[in-house]
């Protein structure tokens, strides 16, 4: 889900992205976030970093070979 809205909206601004990224996993956290299920959510939050590295390389043009570590 998150991959195909990434996709359809890879033109916005980074700021916008990270920004609504950043809302998106807040209400995933929410949602999901029930005693016992920090694994699932952990690993979510990793796809999701994952998903948005690669798209952010394609925007700049830049290879996805090292990767940083996002701060959340």
């Amino acid at each position: 889900m998150f991959k195909e809205w990434l996709r359809a909206n890879r033109t916005l601004p980074t700021a916008e992205i990270m920004r609504t990224t950043a809302n998106k996993l807040r209400g995933h956290y929410a949602y999901y976030g029930v005693s016992g299920n920090s694994r699932s959510i952990s690993n979510f939050a990793y796809q999701v970093e994952l998903i948005l590295f690669k798209w952010l390389a394609r925007k700049f043009h830049r290879p996805t070979g090292n990767r940083p570590l996002f701060v959340a």
